[in-house]
């Protein structure tokens, strides 16, 4: 029962990581989206302490033009970890491997299209295939230059 379960929190939090994905790197709306404002707002907190201090108006230009690269590449790490937290799930709930560890690892070596971890049965290769294709690099390199704005 416990296998069941882990295999179904693994395909709930795929799909809120792919439909974050798609609102943002294909719909353009950061400001609608968990994953987004979560993101935003620590990177935003990050800025603010650099900023916290007095500083004159060329030294907090410098620091603002880090804050939307910043937002992207925080936003990147956090669906890559994301998305491997729940393949590993997958691997691990489906029984395709029999320890975290291995499902960790068989999950960064897919999502890395590494393929060093693959697991041995037919369930963790099938499994490796859509986390393969899943090529978070391709996703954001469509990204839109500036988040939207609400209106």
């Amino acid at each position: 029962m416990t296998h069941v379960l882990t295999s179904i929190l693994g395909l709930a939090l795929l799909f809120v990581i792919l439909r974050s994905m798609i609102r943002i790197a294909l719909m353009n709306r950061h400001y609608r989206d968990f994953f987004a404002v979560v993101t935003g707002r620590a990177v935003y907190k990050v800025v603010a302490i650099r900023l916290g201090r007095r500083l004159n108006a060329q030294d907090t230009h410098s620091v603002l033009l880090w804050l939307f690269p910043a937002y992207l590449l925080s936003l990147i790490i956090v669906y890559f970890v994301g998305a491997m937290t729940a393949f590993a799930l997958l691997y691990w709930g489906t029984g395709a491997v029999s320890t975290w560890h291995q499902a960790i690892l068989a999950s960064g070596s897919a999502l890395n299209t590494l393929g060093i971890a693959t697991p041995t049965d037919s369930i963790g290769q099938w499994i490796a295939i859509p986390e393969g294709a899943l090529d978070l690099e391709s996703w954001f390199s469509s990204l839109p230059l500036f988040p939207a704005t609400r209106r």
